[in-house]
């Protein structure tokens, strides 16, 4: 889309959050506006309809399409473009875990117990985001619980 003399593009990477997930890229000031997509710093994305594996995908393909320095995420503040490999790193630890448990025969009670948010996806002790870890270890047993679903059946 030409806005008079500055470019945006729009992306469907596929299911993401949710299965409209679409990305305004801007190529000239690699800055991408993600929606839930990509949430602000230190927060893990949340599968809210599930499909963490397609998610990861979709991630994926992003981080292989956009050269992004700067993302606006529909939550949170601003961050930078590390944010994509903190969500990929997350999604693809998270899906492992919860494979992991299958394969023991855990119940899903069991998986949620056994797996709690690991220390290096929540925010900093003593940051500013401190306040917002019980909210992301909310997310993560809810990524638990739909994946396990999904990979249970």
């Amino acid at each position: 889309i030409d806005l008079g003399g500055r470019i945006v593009q729009l992306h469907h990477f596929g299911h993401g959050n949710t299965p409209g997930d679409t990305v305004v890229y801007s190529p000239d000031a690699k800055a991408a506006w993600t929606g839930n997509m990509i949430f602000g710093t230190a927060i893990i994305p949340w599968a809210i309809e599930g499909k963490s594996g397609e998610y990861l995908k979709s991630v994926a393909r992003m981080k292989q399409t956009l050269d992004i320095k700067t993302i606006v995420p529909g939550h949170g503040v601003i961050t930078n473009g590390t944010m994509v490999d903190f969500s990929l790193t997350y999604l693809a630890a998270h899906i492992e875990t919860v494979r992991d448990s299958l394969r023991k025969g855990h119940s899903l009670d069991e998986t949620l117990a056994l797996n709690p948010l690991e220390e290096r996806f929540l925010p900093p002790k003593g940051s500013p985001l401190e306040n917002i870890r019980p909210l992301t270890s909310g997310f993560h047993r809810w990524n638990i619980k739909k994946t396990y679903l999904e990979l249970s059946d």
